[in-house]
């Protein structure tokens, strides 16, 4: 009977839906059964469901046809963007790393501390006997800041570590060592005697010291963008080249939490093809481990010809300590650490070990077993034996004891026959000569070619390190701001100095390059934020506040720099005092969010003006924003003396406040490659600026009943849904909560969801006590993220000619989405305050769940900004373990649709379920994770978070379906430039007659390049002589997917990729051009017509001498 009821329950459900939709459908459609804009608004009107319940109308499926579309498609765009270079098919390789994990097991080991320590990654159970050759590499991996601060290592480790390096290599010639951090050599440098440097010269002259990679930290290779990587190598090399005379050849990078592709492309066109790496998933090793192919040639994914390809050796076990080096056993190799006490019986530990002659013979066979194991790992007989740990090395007792009991053991297997084995010290370059040898003496070795990543990276269980993809956000999001104004005042600086050479204005010379010791500063600074525990967000409060507190300083003297190079450049007169501007963003603390100066007007105020800066070679489009106190201010282009179309908007503080003595002017400005343009900036008393219209939910008409007048018209939202739009789309809210809930195309019509919801995680288990906790470095949630409350939402909504947002206010958020009317992007800001204690071990997720549902559940993510791969999510990996870190863009598509989300900065992203992107925001967190940090992430303050969302419809298929690579299309391509490299824009400070002091503007003698071609940097070198600079210029050729229309004029200009570069030059004059490797300390060729020609995807070097 029960059973029957149900039948005829179910029954009236599914007839009332068949119904409601037929009525919804009649009711919206046209004709032809197509849903007209007015029709959508007028069925959303007609829904009047209580707004406490926070019910939400389902457009979901629907199209409509848009009586005029503001954005024609006819087929010229279309075909000038067909005609770009398309990418190809993916590069045919051995070990494709995606597909590999459909093959990789995935156990889970429960990690123990036992009799005989930590439990090994890659084990070997049987080997045979073999002549070996053992290099054994000393080494001593020094953080310039984790635990403790950067002064604070120097002072205390690294300084006498170097000490010893000279003193003790040149006491001893058949002594070794390798040397990575050249932050460390130069601060060493700047304090050594003469005896000293000519110590360290001589030992790296004998080969017994080399330095290794020559980066300036050893940077992470996850959240730092591919430009911020590139500097930072540069700025090494070219210390080491000019103050050493070296240029490195091979690479070490031990301690980054996993590796990227990108990196690998970076050092190999800077003249590092082989490279030693670590911190690989422990069931990567083990897969690789069981074919022999812990070593491989890792070239890019499309780079068809391999000529991208860098000899790479993964180390097999845990860690690069030495309990993890000699062998498979840790419990034996631990004894070779003759200084610290390592090895454990049950929860003691055993006294170091001295070598002498009653146990050299026992020790040297334990020794000599686990090389012939670690040797079955791979194709060959030659082992590389790394010899250190964090700080290793500081003290000369630890120098006799580690290398003189090593020489006894050395000196005893070398005289054995039995064993036939030949030990010594040497260095990376040592082990890739005689791996070269061997290779080359026999029949050549069989080295696979691989392409891919080696994220997410987990040393134990399911304990993914995908939680340092979000750590410390607010500096992950500062680091980009100063990176891009780094890039900004590089360009100008070294094209203002251009020109003054060229006009041989002495004084005008001598006054730009009083500052380029304080750029060089800066840019150190933004060099060492790159190294592995500090833009990871790994190390402890105080290092923190450290890294915060010189990245500020960065920020306040290169916002000086740029404001003092375009003052001068833009004073007319000579005679007259150069007119003073300041940086429209100011970064006042390190605990503080970036802001926005306001202008002040009063009756005394007479003419100001603003300063924007386009540093991108190519005309662009964006929009001014600025805070005013009056109203009424009307715009003049200066350089077309035409008055700028304007808009006022009220201002709301960062904790959604509605503040009443400050208004937000916003205005479209369309600048020319490289170019400043000077707007005029008055009270009006005519071209009054169009006042923004302010919509609230009914419920919230209270809020404003004792205001005074903020001078806009309100009006109250009294349905469920309401919508704001501009040229391109029309984007639906849910009344109740603010965010975003479907966006209509008006280019086809097509709507589709696209429901914002911020999620949260927890971490533990409620089941397991003793299951471990989330860190600064390890994600390990409780299982599926919940929704966060909306309850308490404030709504906002904004609407005029030239933008339109809807501001969403909830406890400690501050949701933003914003339509520019000449973007086809959504713009979603948040300001997010995690630092009370209702955050406790929680990580705060933004959530798309969208139409753009692809049954195979594929997500394309950026790596570093440079390139962007596919990922597959899968169950076996654990939530966790599909979070991969995003820089610069997110993907995922169907045959027909894309989503793009764009971000500003790096965080965790993650497809979970078809349809779905999230990504996280903050995460705030009482505890450590067991990873030597031994305190939680607790020091939240508030932060911003940027992204931008493209909806795109496919108009050409993609190139391969299981291809490895992806592309952005053209108009991603565009918008993310932008959000990257926000213009720049300054305010004058209130002068009398400010017209007589400021230019029109500025075009900087550079050729224009197209949307594809990215200027990646223009950064001063040195003088040569007195009047000869040198310059590096580095140029990024990307492809993008040409099955996407390009609704932007910007981004349908075309190239080969030849850059000449004697266009726009006239006020300078260039010398010479030389093609080098990508750190510029050494010439590949030279370039005698100007002309440089860039492969796609390349990135091409070329050191430029202007007089």
């Amino acid at each position: 009977m029960k059973r029957r009821h149900l039948m005829y329950l179910l029954s009236g459900v599914c007839g009332l839906y068949l119904i409601s939709s037929v009525w919804v459908m009649y009711l919206l459609g046209d004709e032809k059964g197509r849903m007209t804009v007015n029709n959508l608004i007028a069925y959303i009107q007609h829904e009047t469901p209580d707004n406490s319940r926070c019910q939400v109308v389902d457009l979901s499926g629907m199209s409509f046809d848009y009586a005029k579309v503001a954005i024609a498609t006819n087929k010229d765009p279309w075909q000038q963007l067909s005609q770009a270079t398309c990418p190809s098919e993916d590069a045919p390789v051995d070990i494709q790393m995606e597909k590999e994990w459909d093959h990789i097991p995935i156990n889970y080991p429960n990690f123990v501390f036992s009799v005989s320590g930590w439990i090994q990654v890659v084990k070997v159970k049987t080997w045979r006997v073999k002549p070996l050759e053992v290099i054994i590499v000393p080494h001593s991996h020094q953080d310039p800041g984790w635990l403790k601060t950067f002064d604070q290592y120097y002072t205390y480790y690294t300084s006498s570590t170097l000490d010893l390096v000279v003193d003790k290599l040149t006491g001893h010639p058949d002594w070794t060592f390798i040397w990575s951090d050249v932050i460390w050599l130069a601060r060493w440098w700047s304090e050594a005697s003469a005896d000293k440097k000519l110590k360290l010269n001589k030992v790296l002259s004998s080969g017994q010291l080399e330095i290794v990679t020559g980066g300036w930290v050893m940077t992470d290779e996850a959240t730092a963008h591919y430009a911020a990587m590139l500097s930072q190598l540069t700025e090494g090399h070219q210390w080491l080249k000019q103050n050493l005379g070296i240029t490195p050849n091979v690479s070490w990078a031990v301690d980054p939490f996993g590796h990227s592709a990108t990196m690998t492309y970076l050092l190999q066109r800077s003249n590092l093809q082989k490279m030693v790496i670590q911190r690989v998933s422990y069931a990567v090793k083990q897969h690789l481990a069981s074919g022999r192919n812990l070593e491989f040639y890792w070239t890019q994914a499309w780079d068809r010809a391999h000529t991208t390809a860098s000899l790479c050796h993964m180390m097999p076990f845990l860690s690069y300590a030495i309990p993890f080096s000699c062998g498979p056993d840790p419990q034996v190799c631990c004894k070779l650490d003759f200084i610290n006490s390592k090895c454990y019986y049950g929860q003691e530990k055993v006294p170091p070990i001295r070598v002498d002659d009653s146990n050299v013979a026992y020790l040297a066979e334990e020794l000599w077993e686990q090389f012939q194991k670690k040797a079955e790992l791979y194709q060959h007989g030659v082992l590389l034996v790394p010899h250190g740990d964090d700080f290793h090395y500081r003290y000369s007792t630890e120098w006799d004891r580690q290398l003189g009991n090593l020489t006894k053991l050395m000196n005893f297997i070398n005289t054995n026959p039995r064993m036939n084995t030949k030990i010594r010290f040497g260095t990376l370059s040592d082990y890739f000569t005689a791996l070269a040898k061997k290779s080359t003496a026999t029949e050549a070795l069989q080295i696979p070619t691989l392409a891919g990543d080696f994220f997410t990276y987990t040393d134990r269980a399911d304990q993914y390190w995908s939680g340092y993809y979000t750590s410390r956000p607010h500096l992950k999001h500062m680091a980009r701001k100063i990176q891009a104004i780094l890039r900004s005042v590089e360009i100008l600086f070294s094209l203002c100095l251009a020109q003054a050479i060229h006009r041989s204005t002495i004084e005008r010379i001598m006054e730009i390059l009083k500052d380029a010791a304080k750029l060089q500063t800066y840019r150190q600074t933004l060099a060492l934020f790159q190294h592995h525990d500090a833009i990871t967000g790994t190390a402890k409060r105080k290092v923190v506040r450290d890294y915060g507190d010189r990245l500020q300083n960065a920020f306040v003297g290169l916002s000086s720099i740029l404001c003092s190079l375009l003052a001068k450049e833009l004073s007319a007169k000579v005679n007259i005092e150069q007119v003073k501007v300041q940086l429209n963003n100011e970064w006042t603390a390190y605990g503080k969010l970036l802001t926005k100066r306001t202008v002040v007007m009063d009756g005394a105020w007479d003419t100001g003006h603003v300063v924007v800066y386009n540093s991108l070679p190519h005309r662009r489009q964006g929009i001014v924003v600025l805070h005013v106190t009056e109203s009424k201010v009307k715009v003049k282009d200066r350089t077309t003396g035409h008055y700028m179309s304007c808009q006022i908007n009220p201002v709301w503080s960062n904790n959604g406040v509605l503040q009443m003595d400050v208004y937000e002017l916003v205005f479209e400005v369309d600048l020319p490659p490289l170019s400043v343009r000077t707007y005029a900036l008055t009270s009006a008393t005519d071209h009054f600026p169009t006042m923004a219209s302010l919509s609230v939910p009914v419920s919230q008409l209270p809020d404003f009943r004792n205001m005074d007048d903020p001078g806009f018209t309100l009006s109250a939202i009294k349905d469920a849904l309401f919508t704001i739009e501009n040229s391109y789309l029309l984007a639906s809210f849910a009344t109740c909560t603010g965010k975003l809930q479907y966006t209509t195309r008006k280019s086809d019509g097509q709507t589709l969801k696209s429901e914002v919801k911020f999620m949260t995680y927890g971490t533990g288990s409620k089941y397991n006590i003793f299951k471990d906790k989330s860190g600064a470095y390890t994600f390990q949630p409780d299982g599926a993220a919940k929704p966060l409350l909306d309850d308490g939402v404030k709504v906002y909504v904004v609407e005029g000619p030239v933008m339109s947002k809807v501001i969403a206010v909830q406890s400690d958020i501050v949701h933003t989405t914003t339509l520019h009317n000449k973007s086809a992007g959504v713009y979603v800001d948040n300001v997010v305050d995690m630092s009370s204690g209702q955050w406790n071990n929680t990580e705060l997720v933004l959530r798309l769940d969208t139409a753009v549902v692809d049954p195979d559940n594929r997500l394309c993510v950026d790596l570093n900004g440079f390139q962007m791969y596919k990922k597959r999510t899968r169950k076996k990996l654990t939530i966790q373990g599909n979070f991969y870190p995003v820089t610069s863009m997110a993907v995922i598509e169907t045959s027909e649709e894309r989503l793009t989300l764009m971000t500003s900065a790096a965080h965790g992203v993650a497809s979970l379920n078809p349809g779905e992107l999230e990504v996280v925001l903050d995460r705030r967190l009482l505890q450590g994770d067991w990873r030597g940090l031994n305190e939680g992430v607790t020091d939240n303050i508030p932060t911003h978070s940027q992204f931008v969302l493209l909806f795109e419809r496919r108009h050409q298929s993609p190139i391969k379906e299981d291809s490895l690579m992806c592309y952005p299309s053209p108009m991603a391509m565009v918008m993310s430039d932008s959000l990257e490299q926000p213009l720049d824009i300054l305010i004058t400070e209130q002068n009398s007659d400010q017209s007589q002091l400021v230019r029109d503007g500025l075009d900087l003698p550079f050729p224009q390049l197209p949307f594809h071609t990215h200027l990646v940097s223009l950064s001063f070198l040195y003088m040569d002589g007195g009047n000869r600079s040198q310059v590096l210029l580095l140029i990024h050729r990307r492809l993008a997917d040409c099955g996407f229309l390009c609704l932007d004029w910007h981004c349908q200009s075309q190239s080969t990729g030849s850059i000449d570069l004697t266009i726009n030059s006239k006020s300078i004059f260039i010398e010479s051009v030389e093609e080098t490797i990508l750190t510029g300390v050494k010439v590949i060729q030279k370039v005698k017509d100007r002309r440089l020609s860039v492969p796609p995807m390349e990135i091409k070097a070329y050191r430029i001498s202007f007089t």
